[in-house]
């Protein structure tokens, strides 16, 4: 299931997670206290606090409560954003540690709706590697469209907020960056919905942002067409973009 990209769902959801972490960690004092980690107990209170934080941060731009300065800027949320995330990975290997890996998987998950949030805040996301990760789980196990549209448009909300320094996409020798796993799942999702419209927008961000995996993409994707028997409309949206990709022509 996807959550919302609300703040209050988020914090009600990382509540239950924290509540059953807590426990496991009570049945297993032993490898709590051997491990060099962060401690739980501080990682949970700042979450905590860094979720209430996120709330009153809200309720100020909405105009629902005063703001006692200065709006933060794009960066200033992002940051906040990144760190929520990394509190997340965090607990999330406390859970693995203690053989809790549903558990685990849970705050792995919430890094996707709280990066959405942060998207729709205006702030900056740069640490990608637990939103790729969660993306992909997602969409190897979604299997209605609907499901797959909404992480489709999750994913194209977090796209659009990435922080400059990680979409110019400097440096492209390694081919597991998180960038390009995003965009080449934001792809896989969009053909998976069999809805030309989202297609046409995860292929146009594919094509101008990786031009070099295109190509091999759209030519992976024609065989799909052929071997799951997609709709015709959704077979022509992929034949367009293969043979201008294939033809180094520009699209229209």
């Amino acid at each position: 299931m996807l959550l919302a990209a609300d703040i209050a769902q988020i914090a009600a959801a990382a509540a239950s997670a924290v509540a059953r972490l807590e426990e496991a960690a009570d049945e297993n004092r032993a490898a709590v206290s051997q491990a060099s980690d962060a401690p739980i107990e501080v990682l949970i209170a700042a979450l905590t606090k860094l979720l209430s934080l996120l709330r009153e941060l809200e309720e100020q731009r909405t105009g629902r409560e005063p703001s006692p300065g200065a709006p933060l800027g794009p960066q200033d949320i992002g940051v906040l954003g990144d760190y929520g995330t990394d509190l997340l990975s965090q607990l999330s290997g406390w859970a693995r540690r203690l053989n809790q890996s549903a558990l685990a998987e849970t705050f792995e998950r919430l890094s996707l709706p709280l990066a959405c949030w942060i998207a729709r805040q205006g702030g900056e996301i740069a640490n990608l590697v637990p939103v790729v990760n969660t993306a992909a789980a997602l969409a190897n196990g979604l299997r209605h469209p609907p499901d797959l549209e909404r992480l489709f448009l999750a994913l194209s909300e977090i796209i659009t907020a990435i922080s400059p320094s990680v979409s110019q996409d400097l440096d492209r020798s390694n081919p597991g960056r998180p960038w390009r796993i995003l965009l080449i799942n934001h792809a896989i999702v969009a053909t998976r919905t069999r809805q030309p419209r989202l297609m046409e927008i995860g292929f146009r961000v594919l094509a101008e942002h990786l031009p070099e995996d295109a190509p091999a993409f759209f030519r992976e994707g024609m065989e799909q067409m052929h071997a799951l028997n997609y709709p015709d409309a959704v077979r022509r949206v992929m034949q367009r973009y293969f043979d201008a990709c294939s033809n180094t022509s520009p699209l229209h």
